[in-house]
């Protein structure tokens, strides 16, 4: 589906009010105003967010309860559990906490369930076949837990206290938990709303740290460094796709920034086998290389190795563990283009499907570990929300995309009576269903999408920041667009649109992409950048010149040598 373009109307005082307070490119201040920075100290802050501006001086609701719990548990050796997500977010969340605690002296072990044999989150079986066992006092969870109850329940009678540290949405009445730190609480900070799970690890972490300072549990051994841990707080915060501003956006700047020059065997064989040579990574880089693999394992067979990586400490076993990544994402790629394949061709032959506001479908033959990325291309690709459910022996389990026009945590909401569980946040979600409710879920979900939604909703909007000619395309706006990084939700790449382009050359690379060298006359003659489009039609002629185009700009980074390089968004 085409989209429509918008070409965004910054206040034009304030943009050059921003142009003059950083002395930036004006196009990079018709950005900044286009998402929402009004005042100089929020441009500074935007342009050059730091390590250093981190304030703890407003923690989350339960957090000194936690962290003071945890404290006991070190100081008298007792067996601390670590309960995870088996996708980035947990696994990073994890690896963070569990390392500290190791760190510090504990005596502290981690579980991440199987995703297809155990599903989603904390359950009273794990209380038994886990915590029991393992004879733990206290267990921690994260990224998960919100909507445990029962398993708390048992573990509270049990004897084991119980933290919980989330970020997906919770309702009252919260797990009779000894604590619940989730952003997501009403009586939160506004400002950390939008953390990831592994965002509300590393916040515990820091508060911890500094508790234990505060009472001398440092004096006879060496305080941990927390800078090199917002590695694996990109990582795994990029993978969730949560809003990269305020908090996010510095850990993950810094994060990014760390992990170019990284000292972790794991993240450095993560590079490796994914291509990453060059001396900067882009947020780009996490999302479609870094992330992917590390998700991989948990989709195709077991988090553990994912983990294991990241807590190696000798390159070989890197290498080994980063290898079989590789091996389990490149899988992982085949089944999920033959499972929007088969789709696609469903829907093609069953076009009335598009009559509907949602897409709700199921099949016995789905691996649950690419339902959520293959529901995410084909929200993409029909622009609704998408619902895919595996089916075996009558349980269903689904991941849920939904438009950004549509709550869809609200809509499960209502469907609640139909479904065994959910859980998840306004764009992503799982379901747990009877396979005998579906077709009434269907019925039931599409009601609440079509009731919620109006047309608009339903039509792709490409938001243009600016136009721009070629000829302000130089090293200055190159180099101040990397400095707008990361880029994500809440801060988008920005979108640019230039007029009367020739094309100097078209060659198709890889099968399905174009590669261009593009011209615009200037009043210096005619100014060529080189450029690429992505997903085309091999077949489709490329008129020799494009009326309008619009594109996003990056450096392209090659043999040492880096030139401004143009992707083609639409024309």
């Amino acid at each position: 589906m085409q989209p429509v373009w918008n070409i965004q109307k910054p206040d034009l005082d304030l943009t050059q009010s921003v142009c003059q307070w950083l002395n930036c490119h004006p196009a990079i201040a018709t950005v900044l105003v286009n998402r929402g920075i009004s005042t100089r100290a929020g441009a500074e802050a935007f342009f050059d967010p730091s390590f250093k501006h981190l304030d703890l001086s407003h923690p989350l609701v339960d957090m000194d309860r936690a962290v003071v719990r945890i404290y006991q548990a070190v100081l008298h050796q007792e067996p601390i559990l670590i309960f995870g997500d088996y996708d980035a977010d947990g696994i990073t969340a994890t690896v963070i906490l569990y390392k500290f605690l190791i760190m510090a002296g504990a005596v502290a072990s981690y579980y991440i369930p199987h995703r297809i044999n155990e599903g989603y989150g904390l359950k009273a079986r794990h209380i038994q076949e886990v915590a029991l066992a393992r004879n733990i006092r206290l267990l921690i969870t994260v990224d998960c837990g919100s909507t445990s109850h029962l398993a708390v329940q048992k573990a509270t009678d049990a004897g084991i206290d119980i933290i919980i540290t989330d970020h997906h949405q919770i309702i009252k009445p919260f797990p009779q938990a000894l604590a619940v730190i989730n952003p997501k609480r009403h009586d939160n900070p506004r400002s950390l709303t939008h953390l990831a799970g592994v965002g509300v690890a590393f916040l515990l972490v820091l508060h911890l740290r500094r508790y234990f300072r505060e009472n001398r549990f440092w004096k006879n051994q060496k305080e941990p460094l927390l800078k090199p841990f917002c590695e694996l707080v990109a990582l795994g915060t990029i993978a969730d796709m949560v809003p990269l501003i305020d908090m996010n956006r510095i850990l993950v700047k810094t994060g990014m920034e760390m992990i170019a020059k990284t000292s972790w065997s794991g993240v450095r064989s993560l590079l490796d086998v994914s291509g990453l040579t060059h001396s900067r990574i882009h947020s780009e880089d996490i999302a479609f290389r870094l992330s992917p693999r590390l998700n991989a394992a948990g989709r195709m067979e077991d988090a553990g190795e994912s983990i294991r990586l990241l807590l190696s400490q000798n390159p070989e076993s890197a290498m080994k563990a980063a290898g079989e990544l590789n091996r389990m994402n490149l899988l992982r790629q085949k089944v999920e283009k033959q499972v929007v394949s088969d789709i696609v061709r469903y829907i093609d032959t069953n076009p009335d499907l598009l009559k509907q506001k949602s897409i709700v479908l199921s099949h016995s033959n789905w691996p649950v570990g690419i339902l959520g990325i293959a529901a995410s291309k084909l929200m993409h690709r029909y622009h609704r929300p998408v619902i895919l459910i595996n089916v075996h022996n009558g349980h269903g389990k689904g991941s849920a995309r939904s438009i950004p026009g549509f709550d869809l945590y609200q809509g499960l909401f209502e469907c609640r009576d139909c479904l065994d569980g959910f859980g998840g946040h306004q764009l992503a979600a799982g379901i747990e269903i009877q396979e005998n409710n579906i077709p009434e879920f269907q019925k039931r979900f599409d009601t609440a999408v079509s009731r919620c939604t109006s047309d608009s909703d339903f039509i792709p909007v490409l938001q243009i920041d600016c136009h721009l000619e070629f000829d302000s395309i130089h090293d200055r706006l190159m180099d101040e667009l990397e400095k707008l990084e990361p880029y994500g939700q809440n801060n988008s790449v920005p979108i640019f649109i230039t007029h009367n382009v020739t094309v100097q050359s078209s060659r198709i690379v890889g099968e399905y992409h174009r590669q261009l060298v593009l011209g615009q006359s200037t009043t210096k003659g005619e100014k060529l950048i080189s450029a690429i489009q992505f997903n085309v039609d091999p077949n489709q002629p490329l008129p020799r010149e494009l009326k309008r185009m619009a594109y996003r700009l990056r450096w392209n980074y090659w043999n040492g040598n880096r030139t401004p390089q143009i992707i083609i968004e639409s024309t």
